[in-house]
C-alpha cells in the first residue's frame, strides 16, 4: 500500500478513534448505491490501533456470512475468546459461554460485513452482551437497512477517493513496470480510465492490474472506449471493471475463478484445498511436463495479481496458503454462474420456501440444520459435480448416507468434513465412480473405511486427517491408481500403512508414514521411489512430512533409507 493511500486511511482513522470510546455501537460504510472495500481495512486499522489494544481486555472479530446463523456467530465468538475450537451446537449454551468469558471484561466486538436484516439475531447479541460495561460493538455494512435495524448511535460513511487520489492510485499500479517514455505516452488515457472507476479503490486496483499487462496505446484506448462502460446490468459500479478483467482471463482460468463461488462469502479459502477441487473438476489437465498442482498455483497467482482474491496469508517461503474473495467479486462470480453454483441453507423453517430447481446446479454448498433422508432427490441434485456439506445438528439419521450416495453418480468432489456422527462410511460410497476428491477430515468418530472405497479408481485426494478413531486403511489401496494426495495427519489409532501404498505411482502427498512390523505392511523402503518421484517434479517438500516409528532405535536408519535428513 503506497504512502498516499495509507495517509488517507490514517487521517480517517484518527477522527474515528476519537469517538470510539464514547459510542455504544458504531456503523461504518453505509451507502445507498456503491461500496468501497475500505470498510474492512478501516475497521482493521481501528481494531489494531495501539489505543484500542490498550483500552480493551478482549478483541473479537467475526465475519458475517449471508445468510447469518446465530449458532455460527456465537460459535465464532466463543472460539476466539477461548482460543480453541468450539464443539457446542446449542444456542443457549453458546450464549452462556460468551457471557462467562466476557464477564467483568471490556471488549471490542467487530461484526464485519453484516448483511442480515434479521432483528432477532441482533437482539440475541445485545441481550447476551447487555450487562457488560465499557464495551463496544463496531459493525461494517453496505446496507442502510442494517443501520436502521441496529439503531446505531454513530455511523461513519466512507466516500470515494478524490479524482486526484484515484488517479494516483491507478497510476501506481498500472505503470509499475513501465518506463518513463511509455508512461508519458499513456498518462492521459490512464487518467480517463481512472475517472471511470468513480473513486472506488477495488475498481482502481482491479483495472490497474489489468492495464499493467497492456503496453500499446491502442490497447489502452480499446479499454477506455469499451462498450462495457455503457452496460447497466449490475447493481454496483465496480462491475464493469470486473467484467473487463474477467474477459481478459484465459478460458482455463475463467472457469477456475467462477468455481470459487461455491464457497460462502467471507470464507477463508485454503489454497491447497482449492487447487485439489480444481483438479477434481478437470480444470487443471495439462501435459506431462507440468504437474497439475503447479499449474493450479500458477492459476491462483494469476487471479491474485488481477485482484480477484485478497487478504492473503503466506507461509515462510512466501507462498500464498490462504485467501478470501471480496463480497463484490463473489457477487460478480455468482452472476456469471447463475444457478450452476449454489449455496443453500436448509432447515425446517425454510423448507417450504425453497422452490428452486437444481437440475442445472453442478456445484453446491449445503448448510444443514435438520436432515431428511431424501433431501438430495427432493431438490433434483442428481447432476451435481461438487457437494460440500456443512453440518449443524446433534445427530445423523440412520440411512441418510447410504441413500445419498447412489443419487450422486456424477459427483467428482465430496466434502463431509467435521461431521461428529459418522462412525462408518457406507459401502455405497463405491458407487461414486467419478469421485476424485473425498474429504473426511475431522470426522472424529469415523472408525473405518469400507472395502468399496478401493473401487474409486479416479480418486485423486483422500483426506482423513484428524480422524482420531480411524484404526486402519484398506489393504487394497493400491487399486487407487490415480491417488495423488493421502492426507493422514493425526490419525493416531492407525498403527501401520497397507503394503499397497508403496505401489501408488501418482502419490504426491503422504503426511505421516507409520512404520509397523507386520509382513503385509508398507515398508519404508517401498516409499523411496515415491519420494524420488516427488523430487523429480520440483516439489519443495518431501512426500512424507513426518515419520511415526514404532521402533525408535531405527529412527535415524529409516530416515536415511527414505532420503529424509534433518
Amino acid at each position: 500500500m503506497n504512502f498516499l493511500w495509507r495517509q488517507v486511511q490514517e487521517e480517517s482513522v484518527q477522527g474515528w478513534l476519537e469517538k470510539l470510546k464514547d459510542m455504544a455501537y458504531q456503523m461504518d460504510d453505509v451507502r445507498r448505491r456503491e461500496i468501497t472495500p475500505t470498510k474492512t481495512s478501516l475497521a482493521q486499522l481501528a481494531y489494531n490501533h495501539p489505543e484500542v489494544m490498550a483500552h480493551f481486555d478482549e478483541k473479537i472479530w467475526v465475519c458475517f456470512s449471508d445468510p447469518s446463523d446465530p449458532i455460527i456467530v456465537f460459535g465464532a465468538i466463543v472460539q476466539i475468546l477461548q482460543k480453541d475450537s468450539c464443539n457446542l451446537s446449542d444456542l443457549e449454551a453458546l450464549q452462556q459461554k460468551v457471557q462467562t468469558h466476557v464477564s467483568g471484561k471490556k471488549f471490542l466486538l467487530v461484526l464485519d460485513d453484516v448483511w442480515t436484516e434479521d432483528y432477532r439475531l441482533w437482539e440475541q447479541l445485545k441481550n447476551t452482551l447487555n450487562n457488560v460495561v465499557e464495551s463496544r460493538i463496531l459493525v461494517t455494512t453496505r446496507k442502510e437497512n442494517v443501520v436502521s435495524m441496529m439503531g446505531t448511535t454513530y455511523k461513519h460513511m466512507i466516500g470515494e477517493l478524490s479524482p486526484q487520489h484515484a488517479q494516483m492510485l491507478f497510476h501506481q499500479i498500472a505503470f509499475r513496470e513501465k518506463g518513463r517514455e511509455k508512461e508519458e505516452e499513456l498518462k492521459d488515457i490512464g487518467e480517463k480510465i481512472a475517472d471511470k472507476c468513480k473513486g472506488l479503490p477495488l475498481a482502481l486496483k482491479t483495472l490497474g492490474n489489468l492495464m499493467r499487462l497492456k503496453n500499446s496505446k491502442e490497447e489502452w484506448e480499446a479499454v477506455l472506449n469499451n462498450e462495457v462502460w455503457k452496460l447497466d446490468v449490475f447493481e454496483t459500479a465496480i462491475s464493469p471493471t470486473l467484467l473487463l478483467s474477467y474477459y481478459e482471463l484465459p478460458p482455463s482460468i475463467k472457469r477456475c475463478f467462477s468455481y470459487c463461488v461455491v464457497f460462502p462469502k467471507d470464507t477463508v479459502i485454503k489454497v491447497d484445498n482449492l487447487i485439489k477441487l480444481w483438479m477434481a473438476q478437470s480444470y487443471l489437465d495439462s501435459d506431462a511436463s507440468k504437474e497439475m498442482e503447479i499449474l493450479g498455483s500458477e492459476y491462483l497467482n494469476y487471479l491474485a495479481a488481477g485482484s480477484f482474491f485478497q487478504d492473503f496469508e503466506k507461509d515462510d517461503e512466501d507462498h500464498v496458503i490462504k485467501c478470501k474473495m471480496h463480497d463484490v467479486v463473489h457477487d460478480f462470480a455468482q452472476f456469471l454462474t447463475k444457478n450452476e453454483c449454489f449455496i443453500m441453507e436448509k432447515d425446517n423453517e425454510n423448507e417450504g420456501r425453497i422452490d428452486l430447481s437444481f437440475r442445472k446446479t453442478r456445484h453446491a454448498t449445503i448448510i444443514l440444520r435438520e436432515l431428511a433422508q431424501n433431501f438430495v432427490s427432493a431438490y433434483k441434485m442428481k447432476n451435481l459435480r461438487t457437494l460440500l456439506l456443512e453440518w449443524y445438528f446433534n445427530s445423523i439419521i440412520p440411512g441418510v448416507l447410504p441413500n445419498l450416495f447412489p443419487q450422486l453418480t456424477c459427483l467428482r468432489a465430496l466434502d463431509l468434513r467435521s461431521n461428529r456422527h459418522i462412525k462408518e462410511l457406507p459401502k455405497e460410497v463405491g458407487e461414486l465412480f467419478h469421485l476424485r476428491y473425498l474429504n473426511l477430515s475431522r470426522c472424529r468418530m469415523l472408525e473405518s473405511l469400507p472395502e468399496t472405497i478401493c473401487a474409486l479408481h479416479n480418486l485423486q485426494t483422500l483426506n482423513v486427517s484428524v480422524c482420531r478413531n480411524l484404526y486402519s486403511l484398506q489393504h487394497a489401496m493400491d487399486k487407487l491408481i490415480n491417488l495423488r494426495h493421502l492426507e493422514n495427519y493425526y490419525t493416531v489409532k492407525v498403527e501401520c500403512l497397507p503394503q499397497g501404498i508403496g505401489r501408488l505411482g501418482c502419490l504426491r502427498t503422504l503426511n505421516e508414514f507409520i512404520v509397523g512390523d507386520g509382513k503385509e505392511e508398507c515398508k519404508i523402503e517401498d516409499m523411496r521411489p515415491r519420494f524420488k518421484k516427488s523430487a523429480e517434479f520440483g516439489t519443495t517438500r518431501p512426500i512424507c512430512n513426518r515419520l511415526n516409528l514404532v521402533d525408535t532405535d531405527t529412527r535415524y536408519e529409516n530416515r536415511l533409507k527414505l532420503g529424509i535428513t534433518r
